[in-house]
């Protein structure tokens, strides 16, 4: 319904067609829209009663615990300020439920609300397809998209003196559906903006949201550095609740991402893990537990004191070409991945072309397998390599065990601008291991490398 268009004539026009449709079982009419037609069929389907009302099924208290205990509770002050003044203005009620579709919270002029409650559209009422029918709030639940519905393209019947404008609301980090806001009231309130105002006021929460989630992450980096920084020899994490590994130690363990459940991780295998809960459930500091088995091939890559890498992956040992020595080597160094554009610079320099890249990743595939991924190049292993063990050994202050473990320079041939900087560095520190003790400055630029 467009802004010239009058609504009691309209709305008549539709009780007609719902009349032929719903209680005679005449063909839809053609004046119903797919999304109202498609609605009703699935609501036929499910033995939605077209008699009668929403139900309700929780009380106004315990209505009160489950909107506090949503992710969207504490938006509400912003949910008041985009629709509430709108909804006291047009005499329409401005509604929040969760993504079953219960009404967990409803605002606007005194008369207004009243009114919505004796239509039992109130806190702890059931406003899904399956328990209201066609409606604004449930319909756009169940299609995920931003929906009107007008006067009888309502499924009940005691719905047809009303309309709604509904919109589902996000989790920026899962994309998951959390609830659905909307604005509802009388069929003589209806006005096309309220869809527009619906849809402004969604966006402006999944960017609240997406701020939320920004902040609580970098709280949870904060939190794990300073967990690991106080002392940690194994391999660890920081996960958020939604799986998503923000930092690792060593870089790229762990992957970019975890299955999880309940914001408890299960991958890989729990028995491969230990896991650290932080505050309020917002993630977990993830440790390799010792001895376990990750699930990933174990890839070892020997490039100190050799022109050319040895590596073996399961039962398959082999000794690289000295491009491929530094394609792996680089890779072992980056573990997140690069794109090709990044690692045809860390190889080859800034003036290379892609198809070169692509071309030496495609050769160094066929021999070493599935443990070399694209988009981006990345290792998808369990990494043992020796110039990255130094490295360990020199974090920890193990002088001598690192001096032992380094036979010479890492890929001493080698001009790759990518492998350069540690080369030089572990040089430097194992110079310094053989003539004095590592200094803590010295200890202190291997664990933040």
């Amino acid at each position: 319904m467009d802004a010239e268009t009058d609504a009691l004539a309209w709305a008549k026009l539709l009780r007609r067609a719902y009349h032929l449709s719903i209680q005679e079982g005449s063909r839809p009419a053609s004046i119903l829209r797919p999304v109202i037609v498609d609605s009703w069929a699935r609501c036929s389907a499910a033995g939605v009663d077209h008699a009668g009302t929403a139900s309700v099924v929780l009380g106004p208290e315990e209505a009160r615990r489950r909107f506090a205990a949503h992710a969207l509770a504490p938006l509400l002050p912003v949910v008041e300020t985009l629709l509430v003044s709108v909804a006291q203005h047009a005499r329409q009620v401005a509604v929040l439920a969760d993504r079953d579709g219960m009404v967990l919270w409803t605002g606007g002029r005194p008369d207004a609300v009243a009114g919505a409650r004796r239509s039992r559209f109130l806190p702890g009422a059931l406003w899904s397809e399956q328990g209201a029918g066609t409606n604004a709030l449930g319909t756009s639940l169940v299609l995920d998209h931003p929906v009107q519905v007008f006067s009888a393209e309502h499924f009940k019947e005691s719905m047809h003196g009303l309309s709604g404008a509904a919109a589902p609301v996000h989790d920026p980090a899962t994309g998951a559906i959390l609830g659905v806001v909307g604005l509802t009231g009388p069929l003589r309130a209806a006005h096309p903006h309220g869809y527009s105002v619906v849809l402004a006021a969604v966006q402006i929460l999944e960017t609240q949201l997406a701020h939320h989630v920004a902040q609580r992450d970098e709280r949870l980096k904060v939190q794990y550095l300073q967990r690991v920084l106080g002392g940690c020899s194994t391999s660890s994490a920081v996960v958020n609740r939604e799986g998503r590994v923000l930092l690792s130690r060593p870089q790229g363990w762990l992957g970019n991402q975890l299955d999880v459940r309940d914001g408890v991780p299960v991958s890989p295998p729990a028995g491969a893990l230990r896991l650290e809960p932080l505050p309020h459930g917002e993630g977990h500091i993830v440790f390799r537990a010792r001895g376990a088995d990750t699930g990933l091939p174990v890839l070892r890559l020997e490039a100190l004191g050799r022109e050319r890498a040895r590596v073996r992956v399961g039962d398959v040992e082999l000794e690289l070409s000295r491009r491929h020595s530094e394609v792996l080597a680089v890779l072992a160094l980056h573990r997140d991945g690069l794109t090709h554009a990044e690692l045809g610079e860390a190889v080859y320099g800034t003036a290379t072309k892609g198809v070169t890249v692509r071309a030496e990743i495609c050769r160094l595939r066929k021999a070493l397998g599935p443990v070399l991924t694209a988009s981006p190049y990345r290792l998808v292993a369990d990494l043992r390599a020796d110039f990255l063990e130094v490295e360990r050994l020199l974090s920890r202050g193990c002088a001598s065990a690192a001096l032992a473990a380094y036979p010479g320079e890492l890929l001493p041939g080698s001009h790759a601008p990518g492998l350069l900087p540690t080369r030089q560095r572990l040089a430097a520190a194992i110079e310094a291991a053989g003539s004095q003790p590592l200094t803590s400055a010295l200890s202190r630029a291997f664990a933040g490398s």
